[in-house]
């Protein structure tokens, strides 16, 4: 009886590691580079994010010196890829991902430059109180 109620407890911890082993989803590498449109040139350190259907953000990382990044998701599901940096203008990219897909090149994304500002405006308020060491000054 003990042979048996162990076979049993033996058989069952396989079964739940196989049913473990099979749900989970296998990663997949996004990689790719960025440059600039018009000169073709690498634009550094350009901010990468990553976000699931529903817009939340999942993983946002920072390309290299050369503009390169590798960035990891679930297999098997759609994705959109936001590509920013000072300068630019932000680029959106769907993907969508295989089930046992591992790698995912997107080659060379192009940002074009944002336009100028024409004027820019600072507007500030003197605070109403100031307060020193000894004193409070109140400024009408």
């Amino acid at each position: 009886m003990k042979r048996v109620f162990k076979l049993g407890i033996l058989l069952g911890f396989i079964f739940s590691l196989c049913t473990a082993a099979q749900a989970a989803p296998t990663a997949c590498k996004i990689n790719g580079a960025v440059t600039d449109s018009i000169s073709g040139e690498a634009i550094p350190f350009v901010t990468i994010g990553i976000e699931n259907n529903e817009g939340k953000v999942l993983s946002r990382i920072a390309s290299d010196a050369l503009g390169k990044f590798t960035i990891t998701a679930s297999s098997g599901q759609n994705y959109r890829l936001v590509v920013s940096s000072v300068g630019y203008g932000t680029k959106y990219v769907d993907i969508s991902l295989s089930e046992n897909e591992k790698n995912k090149d997107l080659g060379t994304i192009k940002l074009t430059e944002s336009s100028e500002l024409s004027e820019v405006t600072v507007v500030a308020q003197k605070p109403l109180i100031k307060s020193d060491i000894d004193k409070i000054t109140y400024d009408m």
